[in-house]
């Protein structure tokens, strides 16, 4: 019996993780306490999983998908925590730099980039590589989306009335400026208006398409956007003025997503081995300084060391499973022949291409 629930109950936990655990935000001893989990859940993983239902039944690609994952970080940092207006909060570091209008615009810029890419389509990724005969399939039913919707504006509300206390417990929540504040929440409209109507993005293969590169170029794609954007984010404001920053996140943006589109040849070309690529070369530099970002801080990051172990043999037992998998299928797919190194097999690739992102029409039942 195929249980419906599970790939979206994965995600549903599987966001957070990726999103706040694996940075570091979040240690462990913090990260599990069930009401931290539950909101981080409701917040990270309701919103991973209504981004991709939602860009399944447009029928639409990666262009709206990461247009949502934008409009997400614009909800939750700047609705839910308002550190795009906040001095003492996560963006205190930036101190005096970059901040005009009441908003730090290196933050917004860097924060827009972590968030739609790594928090939110790193781990609808995750999730389909995890479920991969369910990928073209819509997870939830509308009135779950209902529940999801609901949950997530809650959190969002109680993070505005909460959040904004850092370092002064006993002082009262941050207040934001009114009309930065109406002018996220008006670019957060705007940004959903914009992702409906963004074009699918990603051509079927053809006969023709010539294979993607290997996937080392993927894993290097992944490692070197993520360390891109952590340079651009705390090194930067030492060396730049505070435009440089903001223009390089959005030339980092174009720059890896034009690199990952020449390689996939237009989207049409990558397997599974390419995605889990991306994916493990974005998790290899959390990988590598979370042991460094613990021994500088000990008791407050205690035991992210252990997650950067953990999130390693994910990956590697991961990629061990999506080797076997492709291979297996290859060899029933061809009576018995092996797979090629870089090919996927025919009966994946037909699904998997019958529509743009790893999206297909939902089964009707």
């Amino acid at each position: 019996m195929k249980r419906r629930w599970l790939p979206a109950l994965v995600l549903f936990f599987l966001a957070p993780a990726v999103g706040e655990l694996l940075c570091g935000n979040m240690p462990p001893l913090q990260f599990f306490k069930p009401p931290a989990l539950l909101c981080a859940a409701a917040l990270y993983g309701g919103g991973a999983i209504l981004i991709r239902e939602v860009t399944l039944r447009w029928g639409k690609g990666w262009p709206t998908l990461l247009a949502l994952g934008a409009a997400y970080a614009a909800v939750e940092e700047g609705l839910m925590v308002k550190s795009y207006f906040n001095p003492q909060g996560p963006a205190a570091f930036l101190k005096d730099y970059g901040w005009w209008g009441n908003v730090n615009w290196p933050w917004v810029t860097d924060m827009t980039l972590y968030h739609a890419v790594h928090s939110i389509a790193v781990s609808i990724l995750l999730a389909e590589l995890l479920f991969p005969q369910r990928r073209g399939e819509s997870w939830v039913k509308g009135w779950v989306l209902a529940v999801l919707g609901l949950l997530l504006a809650a959190d969002v509300f109680l993070g505005f009335l909460f959040f904004g206390q850092e370092g002064q417990p006993d002082s009262s929540p941050f207040h934001p400026p009114l009309v930065p504040y109406v002018a996220t929440a008006a670019a957060v409209v705007l940004l959903i208006i914009l992702a409906r109507f963004l074009p699918a993005g990603i051509r079927a293969r053809g006969p023709d398409t010539p294979p993607a590169a290997r996937p080392f170029w993927f894993w290097l794609a992944g490692a070197a956007g993520c360390f891109a954007v952590m340079l651009n984010m705390f090194a930067m404001p030492h060396l730049t003025p505070p435009v440089v920053p903001v223009l390089v996140g959005a030339a980092l943006a174009c720059l890896v997503g034009w690199w990952l589109w020449r390689m996939s040849r237009g989207g049409a070309a990558w397997t599974d081995r390419h995605r889990l690529a991306v994916i493990a070369g974005d998790f290899s530099i959390f990988i590598l300084f979370l042991p460094i970002i613990e021994r500088d801080h000990r008791e407050a990051k205690f035991g992210i060391s252990a997650v950067s172990l953990a999130a390693l043999v994910f990956l590697l037992i991961l990629w061990w499973r999506v080797r076997r998998r492709t291979a297996a299928e290859h060899a029933h797919a061809n009576g018995g022949v092996g797979m090629p190194p870089d090919s996927e097999s025919a009966s994946i690739r037909r699904h998997y291409h019958r529509r743009p992102f790893p999206l297909v029409t939902p089964q009707r039942r």
